[in-house]
């Protein structure tokens, strides 16, 4: 839901959709009402493609850029030569597009199994949380 209304979609717009009235959504939406399994699957069967699209489209998170050079002054170890230390900085920064590759692998993992979660909730005789 909140990628539709993230989006710009009205509860009204999305209600319409579903065959609700704006209220009813928004009882559900606003957590005055337990979402149940009748509201996602009405729900889902009405937006799950547009939901899908949307997060396609979606520009992934990213990290704030780390520094290309550490400050020399904030070095605390000592290296006998300017080469050592180069290939010290050399190797933090291997490490750090490691992590930042992990971390998109991460992230998209995590979105995949949410939406077999929501999938396997929708699924017949399955309950809701």
């Amino acid at each position: 839901m909140t990628v539709l209304v993230a989006a710009g979609y009205t509860h009204s717009r999305i209600a319409a959709k579903m065959g609700w009235g704006k209220g009813n959504f928004s009882r559900y939406f606003n957590n005055t009402d337990l979402i149940t399994e009748s509201f996602l699957t009405k729900f889902y069967k009405a937006w799950d493609p547009e939901i899908k699209s949307l997060r396609e489209k979606q520009e992934p998170a990213r990290p704030e850029p780390l520094p290309d050079t550490l400050a020399l002054e904030k070095v605390t170890q000592s290296y006998p030569r300017d080469e050592d230390l180069r290939n010290h900085i050399n190797t933090l920064k291997k490490n750090n597009e490691s992590l930042r590759k992990s971390l998109k692998e991460l992230i998209a993992t995590n979105q995949k199994l949410t939406d077999a979660l929501i999938r396997l909730r929708l699924s017949p005789g399955k309950g809701v949380g």
